[in-house]
């Protein structure tokens, strides 16, 4: 929390994801657009549920949710980069632009 209120660059990984995991509210409230969240699957899982469980529905019509979609609205809702680790990372901001890298 406190270099969140420092709004300096920080970067979110392992045990300060997991230490907001049970209210991901509370940790969405105090990030900023310097902030960066770098969750390996378990881990976006607890913060953003409903996104993860999009991911792993069978598409019904159309084209199933992606890593990139999911990515682009865990940035959005959070307010800062999300880089979601994992074979191919994926990186978001809160204004949509993104990468991949596999």
């Amino acid at each position: 929390p406190v270099a969140l209120a420092s709004r300096r660059a920080t970067v979110l990984d392992a045990d300060a994801l997991s230490a907001f995991a049970d209210d991901p509210a509370q940790l969405f409230a105090r990030l900023h657009a310097g902030a960066v969240l770098t969750p390996h699957m378990g881990e976006f899982r607890r913060l953003f549920p409903d996104l993860a469980k999009q991911l792993q529905a069978p598409p019904l019509r159309g084209p199933a949710v992606s890593r990139l979609d999911a990515v682009r609205a865990a940035a959005r809702r959070a307010g800062c980069t999300v880089l979601l680790k994992g074979p191919d990372t994926v990186i978001a901001d809160g204004t949509g632009a993104a990468a991949i890298h596999s």
